[in-house]
């Protein structure tokens, strides 16, 4: 398993890019959810901006993946980033 700590900056932001955009993500889409009145705010911003973070998580991780990381390491590597 990679440890965190002695990773390059190089992947430590790509663990860092993959991880809070999916943050965005996940706030995001409770933030669609939890709308009681859909009428009342703009549905499309929101869903823009799902879509935007969404592709930019899934770049972080498939640059770690094209990098020999896998997905345990990944999210084993987030884990560490919060920690850090």
């Amino acid at each position: 398993m990679k440890d965190f700590s002695k990773l390059g900056e190089k992947y430590k932001i790509e663990i860092e890019q993959y991880e809070l955009n999916g943050q965005w993500v996940d706030d995001i889409k409770e933030a669609i959810l939890s709308i009681k009145n859909p009428k009342e705010i703009v549905l499309s911003c929101l869903l823009e901006d799902l879509l935007v973070y969404h592709k930019e998580m899934l770049e972080g991780k498939n640059a770690l993946l094209s990098h020999g990381f896998s997905e345990q390491e990944i999210s084993h590597l987030v884990v560490e980033y919060y920690n850090k």
